[in-house]
This record gives structure tokens, C-alpha cells and sequence, in this order.
């Protein structure tokens, strides 16, 4: 049996969304590493190298929660444009709150916490529906440990917003009404 040399690697600011999300990839060994990551991408910064697969596996489920999130948000706009892809919203919101669950029942049963603090995604100033996102995100569930409210209150309070930002019901709505 072969051993592998895991890397955990963290996404910078630079990778816009997936700033503070952790990933693992096992190398032959260092040599190979070393091989296939010269010289190292700005977007992300190593973590651990030459880590066993379980140490790996507790450094990447420290993702904090918000930035699984923000991840999953990047992966459903149009990176041109900012823009939501409205037939995504479900899909990516699904996905992320299962990474999430995931990475807590992990979390839980190894006894870790959150890392404290935490790289979040830079939000431009541009008034796009990815950044609109972003800073509603920060607004309504930044915690210093990154970690989410709520899961089901806090998606089902997030996927109304995201449509509500899709949709652009505040200029449909006749605030007459209100």
C-alpha cells in the first residue's frame, strides 16, 4: 500500500467566492507536489503538506460554514457579469447546506471547532446580484467562527432573498401596497 502526501490547501481572497473553503489532494509525494505547484497559484495558500488522510480530512472540514456558502453563491452567478442563474438558485443552495451538514456531523463527531478567525470573500463595490448576495450574507449571517444560524431558517430566509435579488421584486413591487 501506497502512502500518500495530502496537501491541504485554503482559497486567498483572490478566488473571490471560495475565498476560505479548504480542499485536499493527495500527491505521490513531495517530489510531485513540488513538481505540480511551482510556483503556487496566488488564489490559494497551502495549509498542511504531508498530512495523513484523517489530519487532512479535520483541517478541510474547518471551512467555515458562510464561506461554504459564498462558494456555492460564486458557482451560481455569471462571473461576467454578477448576474444569478435563476434555474442554479436551488441546486447550489442544496448543495451548500449538505456540504454544510456534512462538515458539522465531521466537525462534532471529531470534536473540532471552527477556526477563529477566518478569510471571507472581498465584495466589490459593484452593485451586482452576486454582490448584493454577498453583502446580505455578511449583513444577516457573519459570525466571528463563521458559522451559520439556523441551517433551515437561515437557507429558507436565503433563498427567498436570492430570488427576491433574481427576480428584481423590489422594482416589482408597488410599494403602495407595503
Amino acid at each position: 500500500m501506497s502512502k500518500i502526501y495530502n496537501v491541504v490547501f485554503e482559497y486567498t481572497t483572490k478566488a473571490d467566492g471560495y475565498a476560505g473553503n479548504r480542499f485536499i489532494i493527495g500527491y505521490t509525494d513531495e517530489a510531485d507536489f513540488l513538481a505540480r505547484n511551482t510556483p503556487l497559484d496566488e488564489c490559494y495558500k497551502i495549509i498542511a503538506q504531508g498530512v495523513n488522510s484523517n489530519m487532512a480530512q479535520d483541517l478541510a472540514s474547518l471551512s467555515p460554514e458562510i464561506c461554504i456558502l459564498t462558494a456555492n453563491i460564486q458557482d451560481m452567478c455569471n462571473q461576467t457579469n454578477g448576474r444569478i442563474y435563476k434555474e442554479c438558485v436551488d441546486s447550489q443552495l442544496i448543495e451548500a447546506r449538505h456540504h454544510i451538514e456534512e462538515c458539522r456531523a465531521y466537525r462534532e463527531m471529531h470534536r473540532l471547532e471552527p477556526i477563529v478567525p477566518f478569510v471571507f470573500v472581498d465584495i466589490g463595490p459593484e452593485d451586482t446580484q452576486k454582490n448584493k448576495l454577498y453583502r446580505f450574507i455578511k449583513e444577516k449571517f457573519y459570525h466571528p467562527d463563521g458559522t451559520l444560524p439556523d441551517l433551515a431558517l437561515s437557507f429558507a430566509i436565503l433563498s427567498l432573498r436570492t430570488m427576491n435579488i433574481a427576480y428584481d421584486i423590489d422594482k416589482l413591487v408597488d410599494e403602495s401596497y407595503l
